[in-house]
């Protein structure tokens, strides 16, 4: 039942990216395309999920997080900093059932700049997405594919 749940979420996830492709500039860089899963980084509750950029559409979904809990999004560098996806304050809650998806158009195309080697999904246990202090990594990705 989990599978055919992720098959869906990401079916409409696919819908949403290429109706709004179709709706967005033409000038969109096509050829920009990442498609890569993301993986718990502490093993709670063992979530997992996935990335699908296609221009300047960014998508994510994730499953078996924890149920209507905030999250955040991040592009990390090398040396650590981060920067968060889309505009703040990044942020998506999880439905009861464990399901998040977080899509929007990057309006600048960063994932692109080869200035970020990953992307992290972030959990805020006081359920505030503004507040950095005690956010804690829950899902990872290589952007380095």
């Amino acid at each position: 039942m989990r599978t055919l749940s992720l098959i869906a979420l990401m079916i409409c996830l696919l819908a949403s990216l290429a109706a709004r492709a179709a709706d967005d500039d033409e000038d969109a860089p096509k050829a920009n395309f990442l498609k890569f899963k993301l993986a718990a980084v502490n093993g709670d509750r063992y979530p997992y999920g996935w990335v699908l950029v296609d221009g300047y559409q960014f998508g994510m979904g994730a499953q078996k997080l924890r149920p209507q809990e905030i999250y955040t999004v991040w592009m990390v560098k090398p040396n650590g900093e981060k920067v968060g996806v889309g505009e703040a304050p990044y942020s998506f809650e999880a439905r009861e059932s464990g399901e998040g998806k977080y899509v929007i158009r990057m309006p600048d195309n960063q994932i692109f700049s080869g200035e970020f080697n990953k992307v992290i999904i972030y959990h805020h246990p006081d359920r505030n997405p503004q507040t950095m202090e005690g956010m804690l990594p829950i899902l990872e990705g290589s952007l380095n594919q």
